[in-house]
C-alpha cells in the first residue's frame, strides 16, 4: 500500500481497468490473497475538490478476466466504492487533504471490496439447488484419459501438433497440403470423451464434422479387443501409404486422417482462388484470406467509378460457372458486363475474329474472366482505392451483420451514385413523389434528381 505522493505509481497499459475511465490522480495499489493479484485503486477529483472513483485496475493482466468475472458480479461495486471514496470527507477545501484521506481510506476500501466479493460469493452458493450443474471446480479426469490421449497423439505424431493446454482437454492438430499450404484443427475434449466425439473446429470451406466415430470407454472391462482403448494398448490396421504412421479403426487419429481427407478435398478450389488472388486485384476480403472464405470480390474495369465483380466459387468443381456472380457499379455499366457475361456462359459471345467464346472447365477462372472480359486490373496496376464504392446515403462500404455491398447505382453517368439497395428503398420511401410499380419503388436520385429505382424487397425487416 502506498500512502505518500512520491511513491505513487501509475500502471498505465500494463493494467486492465475495470471500472471508470477517469485519468488517476492518486493511486494506491494492495495485493489481494482472495484474488491472487493486484488491485490499484485511483481517485480523482471535481472542481469542488470532492474524491470521485477513478478507475479500479488489475495487475497482473494474464488473470484480469477472471477477476472481472467475479467483481462485475458484485452488485452496484462502482456505485458502493465511488460512495465510500466521496465518504472520506465531505468538508474539503483543498486538493492536497483530499489527497491524503484517499490514502489513508484506500486500505480500507480495499477489504470492503474483499467482503463484497465474499458475500457474493456465498449467496450464489445458496442460491444453487445441486451443486452438480455449476460447480466450478475443474472435472476430474481419470489417468488411463491421459494415456490414452498421449497414445494418440503418439499415433498422430508430435511433429504435427500445433499446441495442447495443461489438462489435455484442448489440442491444435495441423496438417500441410500437397501445396504447402498449413490448415489447423482445434479439439475439444469433454469429461465423456471418448464415449463423446470431441469438439472440432477448423478453417474449411464447409464446417468439419467427424464421419465414424466410434464411442469407447477407458475401462477395460468395458472395451472389446479390437478398440484397443485402455493404458495405450492401440490395434493397428495395416500401415497407410501416405505416411509411415499406422492407421486406426477409432479415436483421435482417425479424425486427424478424416481432416487430412477433408483438407485434400478443396485443393482444386484453394488453387483457384490462390491463382486469383495473385494475379488479380482482389478488394475484399483483406489478403491473405482465411480458407474458409472461398467469395473473392476482384476489380474488373477501372472507368466509369470502377466496375467491381462479387463471386463465389463451388467447393467441389470451382472451374464451373461461379454460382453467384454480381457486379458492382454504374447501373449502365453493369447492365452491359452482365449482358456480355451471360451471353459468354450461353456460348453466343464471338470475338473480332468471328469465333465463338464459352465459359469452359479446361481453363481457370480467371482465365475465363480475362477471355470474356478483356484485361482484367491486377494487384501492381490498379489502386483498390479507387474500387472502394460508400453508399452515398449511410456512408460505409458494407452494410449490417451480412456486409451488403452498395449495388444500386445511379444511371445518370455524371452522377453514378451508389447505394445500398435498403438505404435507397428507404429514401425513397420517405418521398411524397415517391411511386409503387409491381415489386420497385421509382423516385428520384438523392444527388442528381434524375429517376432511379429499386425492389420493394430490399426494406429492412
Amino acid at each position: 500500500m502506498k500512502h505518500a505522493h512520491s511513491n505513487i505509481e501509475y500502471y498505465g497499459s500494463s493494467s486492465t481497468t475495470l471500472l471508470s475511465s477517469l485519468n488517476p490522480f492518486p493511486e494506491c495499489t494492495t495485493y489481494s490473497y482472495l484474488l491472487e493479484c493486484s488491485l490499484s485503486l485511483s481517485a480523482s477529483f471535481s472542481d469542488t475538490s470532492m474524491p470521485i472513483l477513478g478507475s479500479l485496475s488489475v495487475l497482473p493482466t494474464t488473470k484480469a478476466s477472471t477477476v472481472i468475472d467475479r467483481i462485475t458480479e458484485i452488485e452496484g461495486v462502482e456505485e458502493r466504492l465511488s460512495d465510500a471514496i466521496r465518504g472520506c470527507d465531505a468538508n474539503f477545501k483543498t486538493q492536497t487533504p483530499a489527497v491524503e484521506k484517499f490514502l489513508q481510506r484506500a486500505e480500507a476500501l480495499f477489504r470492503e471490496l474483499e467482503n463484497a466479493l465474499q458475500n457474493s460469493s456465498c449467496r450464489q452458493g445458496q442460491s444453487r439447488s445441486t451443486g452438480d450443474a455449476d460447480d466450478p471446480k475443474p472435472m476430474v479426469l481419470p489417468a488411463n484419459f491421459y494415456s490414452y490421449v498421449v497414445s494418440q497423439l503418439d499415433l498422430i505424431g508430435w511433429d504435427n501438433i500445433v499446441s495442447i493446454d495443461s489438462r489435455l482437454t484442448v489440442i491444435v492438430l495441423k496438417t500441410v497440403d500437397s501445396s504447402g499450404r498449413t490448415h489447423e484443427l482445434r479439439l475439444e475434449l469433454g469429461e465423456d470423451f471418448p464415449n463423446q466425439a470431441p469438439i472440432c473446429t477448423s478453417d474449411l470451406p464447409i464446417e468439419f464434422e467427424i464421419e465414424n466415430w466410434r464411442p469407447l470407454s477407458l475401462h477395460p472391462e468395458n472395451s472389446d479387443a479390437t478398440s484397443g482403448v485402455f493404458m495405450g494398448n492401440t490395434s493397428f490396421e495395416l500401415t497407410s501409404k501416405k505416411r509411415s504412421r499406422p492407421s486406426v479403426s477409432a479415436g483421435l487419429a482417425l479424425v486427424y486422417e478424416e481432416f487430412e481427407a477433408a483438407v485434400d478435398s478443396y485443393q482444386s478450389l484453394w488453387n483457384e482462388l490462390d491463382n486469383i488472388d495473385a494475379n488479380t486485384c482482389v478488394l475484399e476480403p483483406i489478403l491473405p484470406a482465411r480458407r474458409s472464405i472461398r467469395e473473392r470480390r476482384i476489380a474488373i474495369r477501372a472507368s466509369a467509378g470502377g466496375i467491381s465483380a462479387v463471386l463465389s466459387l463451388d467447393c467441389k468443381r470451382p472451374r464451373t460457372v461461379p454460382s453467384s456472380l454480381r457486379f458492382v457499379g454504374a447501373t449502365s455499366e453493369v447492365s452491359k458486363l452482365r449482358s456480355h457475361f451471360n451471353e459468354y456462359v450461353a456460348g453466343t459471345l464471338k470475338c473480332d475474329d468471328g469465333l465463338t467464346l464459352q465459359w469452359r472447365e479446361d481453363r481457370t477462372v480467371r482465365e475465363n474472366l480475362e477471355l470474356c472480359f478483356g484485361d482484367i486490373p491486377s494487384k501492381n496496376t490498379a489502386d483498390g482505392g479507387e474500387f472502394e464504392i460508400e453508399c452515398g446515403i449511410c456512408y460505409t462500404n458494407r452494410l449490417g451483420e451480412d456486409g451488403l455491398l452498395p449495388d444500386a447505382c445511379c444511371g445518370n453517368t455524371c452522377c453514378a451514385r451508389s447505394y445500398h439497395e435498403t438505404c435507397l428503398f428507404e429514401w425513397l420511401h420517405s418521398l411524397p413523389s415517391a411511386r409503387i410499380s409491381f415489386d420497385r419503388i421509382f423516385g428520384t436520385c438523392p444527388y442528381c434528381c434524375e429517376p432511379i429505382s429499386v425492389k420493394v424487397k430490399c426494406a429492412r425487416s
